[in-house]
Order: structure tokens, then sequence, then C-alpha cells
């Protein structure tokens, strides 16, 4: 129904002033290899998004943390970004109020990277199916780039421990012609698609 609720985060609480926002994270959530999710990995993936080097196109969605216009002008480092760790929890300052920002944080610009992975995908994380892990329901289990039709399957991730666990077990994308895609959704063969409108 569009309502936000808590994945890799137990809960979180925002301050009287609106600008501090600290979540706890699900110390039993892990990547779809085991790996524990810890603060870092949303500090580490936060830091990326806002360095300017990084070029990350989600990154003026995040300008409400504190610092991050200027880091983004290359005025001040990243390590001056609001984002900090106390006590295995991740602190989230904003420079200014913002209703939406819980909102920015479950999309892209929230997603969490562990550093480690990162740093053995050698330059090419998120470009194949052995560069990407999850830490969500799903993890990419094929990714096929023939180039007449591209598809991705995905499996449940069983180490996945927030509150909405999916009741599909996987999920196949596939990325083809709208005419061949109507086609394949009238003879049932895929549930859905989107249509491209000239």
């Amino acid at each position: 129904d569009g309502t936000l609720s808590c994945g890799a985060a137990t809960d979180y609480n925002i301050d009287s002033s609106g600008l501090i926002y600290t979540f706890t994270i699900n110390t039993k959530s892990k990547w779809s290899d085991g790996t524990i999710v810890t603060p870092n990995d949303f500090l580490f993936s936060l830091k990326r998004a806002v360095n300017p080097k990084t070029r990350a196109t989600c990154a003026l969605s995040l300008t409400s943390i504190k610092n991050v216009p200027e880091i983004l002008e290359g005025k001040i480092g990243v390590d001056t970004l609001g984002v900090s760790i106390s006590n295995d929890k991740l602190i989230i300052t904003l420079s200014k109020k913002d209703n939406n920002f819980l909102r920015t944080l479950s999309g892209v610009a929230g997603m969490p990277c562990n550093p480690n992975f990162f740093e053995k995908s050698g330059g090419k994380y998120g470009m194949t199916e052995e560069t990407i892990i999850s830490n969500g329901p799903f993890y990419v289990t094929h990714w096929n780039t023939d180039q007449d039709m591209e598809s991705l399957k995905l499996g449940k991730n069983e180490h996945y421990k927030g509150k909405n666990i999916p009741f599909v077990s996987r999920v196949r994308f596939f990325y083809e012609d709208s005419e061949n895609r109507f086609g394949r959704m009238k003879n049932n063969e895929i549930n859905c698609g989107g249509m491209d409108i000239d």
C-alpha cells in the first residue's frame, strides 16, 4: 500500500528538532552471501554516494543531510558528512527538515554497500551477477546479457530478516521491445510489462 516499513533496521527515532535520525540496524540482517549487515555498510554507501568523484545520480536527493551541498561542490571532504555510528546505531544529522527523507532512504540513495565486497569487485561492483550482493528479500541469481533479450533472475534471499517477507520465491525480468512484450503478455508468458509510448 506504499507505507514505509523497516527492512535492515529494526526501528528508528527522529528527535524533536526533526533533524537527527537514529536507526537501529537489525543484527540478524545479512547479505545474500551470509555476511552480517552493519551500520558501516550504510555509512560507506552514503559517503560514496555524495563523493563528487562517484558522480552518483542519487546524490542530489541527499542534500538535506548536513554538509552534502558543500561536499558535492568539493569545498569539504566526505568525512564531514553528517552521518555517524554510535553504539551500533546509524545516526544521520540533517541541516534542514526534510519531510520526505525516510522515503529518500527507502530508494537507491539509502541502499547499503558492503565495503569489503565492493573492494573485491575490482571496479565492477553491480555490473555482473558475480559482483552483486543483496540485503533485501531477493538477490540476482542469473544475469543474461544476450543482445536480443536481456534478462535477470532473482531468487529469494534466505538471509533476509526484514518485516515484510515476499510470498513469491523467484522473479524474472526481461528487457525486450514493446511488440514482443505485448505478445508475451497476451499469451500469459509474463505477468506484467511496461509499454513504450511514441
